[in-house]
């Protein structure tokens, strides 16, 4: 995303003007003006990539401009994803493949996984390759990691930070998980967060669990909007202190009808409202949908349709600080325009990106380019050698005590103190609880810890899609998980399922471990054999890949398996130190 330049500039006011002819003209359609809130009969006049006029003439009209007739349709605004994640086992051009026929062309996303990989320098190279995707690709930062790390310093080094803010195409901070550092004002994170602001970037929070006295600190100290409220008391709360709120519906929240209530009963100014779906995952995403779907959901909850899609467009277009970019069909802005039918169910017919049509009738027009990922530094995982012996936890006497990982929801753990029995001086596994471990990214370490409650059937499952980077193993036995663990790598990154007497279940993930460069709905098929073997192997919460994504959180309650240890969220503390691997 770029400003116009001067020859730009100069051509859009002579095609206004009707001096010059446009490219691209829409007639006939009501555009949805998302300042006045109304319904608009109006023209609009494209030159570029940037809508040049909108009103009743038609300037510009020459005997090569394209005429769309779109009688019977609104205009609507391209949709804008405010707070994406187009790392999740899909690559972001798969991603866009997916999203941009139904009417997303701006998302804000999460830069972590590239950054911990690539550094700072590589993720730069990585928004340049992102440029030739019709869908635009904006990208926030992390102060922190998700999960402890060895290397956090380097991962997240105030120096990468202050590059990667300095890019016109980053647009703050986000997904600020660790708020506690704010509240407790660790330098590292204030000095990040003091530049953040001198550059005139977002700080967009992850403020679960805050409220209170809290929550005042941290919009004091500069956080501006917040996408974890998941009823009306919480999401009013961060309102009243100035904050944007997005109302989310994800793969594995679904809040959206609750929090419709704060406009449908609450009356409360929708200005500062936005809409989410966070990470959806493959499945979701092919089967149920993205902004368009949210819409249909809220106007369904009783929201009104230029409402929702004001929630859509031009509110998280000025939260992020480019509505003269995006967000509305007015001149100047890019020409990011949905043709639909039925604003109550907002499937666009047609979705221009840029002055260009990229998708008819849920179909993508033509291919996106492929990126070339060898260029860009993103491959497979190094191959590793591991040995049983790293998933064994010594002890003495014949039992300990020792704290378990109970599973106790999709992405929440419970503490559960155990007496474990001690053989050959090893620690082992009772039925019903079985071992796991985390190998650091660089394979060097390796934390190791017990769990239960997550899948008995299960003899091994090993993971590089999870947020401590590395590969996260948990099985019944050391042999399992090293087996697990070595598919893992073999593929170059990815999921191993191993069930006994059964064959073993592969999902490759081999770009940095975490991504495909297959497309959404072939991932999503491979996510729902996955998700019917878990099941039939006992795993009875909502999303199996979510549950293993995050037991490496160390933002989430109680216990976390992380690559510097056993971890303690509520006390804060590693219970047990990750180890040297040694071979």
């Amino acid at each position: 995303m770029k400003t116009p330049d001067a020859n730009e500039v100069s051509s859009l006011v002579r095609t206004a003007l009707g001096e010059d002819p446009a490219d691209v003209v829409i007639t006939g359609g009501q555009v949805v003006n998302v300042y006045s809130r109304e319904l608009v009969a109006a023209n609009v006049t494209i030159k570029g990539d940037r809508i040049a006029y909108v009103g009743s003439e038609l300037p510009g009209l020459g005997p090569d401009t394209v005429v769309i007739e779109a009688s019977g349709l609104y205009l609507v605004p391209g949709f804008i994803e405010p707070h994406a994640h187009p790392v999740l086992m899909y690559n972001p051009f798969a991603y866009a493949t997916a999203l941009l026929p139904r009417g997303t062309t701006t998302v804000v996303g999460d830069s972590y996984w590239l950054m911990a990989h690539l550094g700072a320098a590589g993720l730069t190279r990585f928004i340049g390759g992102c440029d030739s995707c019709p869908l635009k690709f904006l990208w926030f930062v992390r102060p922190h990691s998700p999960s402890l790390q060895p290397l956090e310093e380097e991962i997240c080094s105030l120096e990468g930070q202050r590059l990667l803010l300095s890019h016109p195409q980053v647009l703050g901070w986000g997904e600020a998980t660790r708020w506690y550092d704010m509240v407790q004002q660790v330098p590292r994170v204030l000095t990040s967060l003091a530049y953040s602001l001198s550059r005139r970037k977002r700080l967009d929070g992850h403020t679960a669990g805050a409220s209170g006295l809290s929550l005042a600190a941290l919009a004091a100290a500069g956080i501006s909007g917040c996408h974890e409220a998941i009823n009306v008391p919480q999401a009013l709360e961060r309102l009243r202190l100035g904050m944007y709120v997005a109302l989310r519906d994800s793969s594995i929240r679904h809040d959206l009808g609750e929090l419709s209530r704060l406009i449908t009963e609450n009356g409360v100014d929708t200005s500062r409202l936005l809409l989410t779906t966070d990470g959806p995952t493959p499945a979701t995403l092919a089967r149920e949908g993205h902004t368009d779907t949210l819409l249909a959901r809220v106007i369904e909850a009783g929201v009104d349709p230029l409402v929702a899609v004001q929630m859509a467009t031009i509110n998280p277009a000025t939260y992020w600080r480019i509505d003269d970019q995006v967000g509305s069909i007015s001149p100047g802005r890019y020409a990011d325009i949905l043709l639909v039918r039925d604003l109550r169910c907002p499937v666009p017919e047609t979705v221009l990106a840029s002055g260009e049509v990229v998708a008819r009738n849920g179909k993508l027009v033509g291919k996106l380019s492929e990126l070339d990922w060898e260029e860009l530094g993103i491959g497979p995982l190094p191959p590793r050698e591991i040995s049983p012996g790293i998933f064994a936890i010594p002890a003495q006497g014949t039992a300990v005590e020792f704290p378990v990982i109970q599973v106790s929801a999709t992405v929440l753990t419970r503490r559960r103190e155990m007496r474990l029995p001690v053989r050959d001086g090893v620690i082992t596994a009772p039925e019903g609880v079985m071992k796991i471990a985390c190998i650091d990214s660089q394979g060097r370490q390796v934390a190791n810890g017990f769990i239960t409650g997550l899948a008995d059937g299960i003899d091994a499952l090993a993971s590089s899609y999870h947020v401590g980077l590395g590969v996260l193993a948990v099985g019944k036995t050391s042999e399992a998980m090293a087996r697990a663990v070595a598919s893992v790598y073999r593929m170059g990154g990815g999921l191993a399922l191993l069930r006994p007497g059964e064959p073993d279940f592969h999902l490759p993930l081999p770009l940095l471990g975490l991504m495909s460069p297959e497309p959404v709905e072939a991932l999503a098929a491979g996510e729902e054999e996955f998700n019917r073997l878990m099941r039939a192997c006992g795993y009875h919460y909502e999303c199996p890949l979510y549950t293993i994504f995050f037991l490496s959180a160390s933002d989430l309650p109680d216990l976390r398996i992380t690559p510097r240890g056993l971890y303690d969220n509520r006390q804060d503390k590693i219970l047990r130190l990750a180890r040297e691997i040694t071979t």
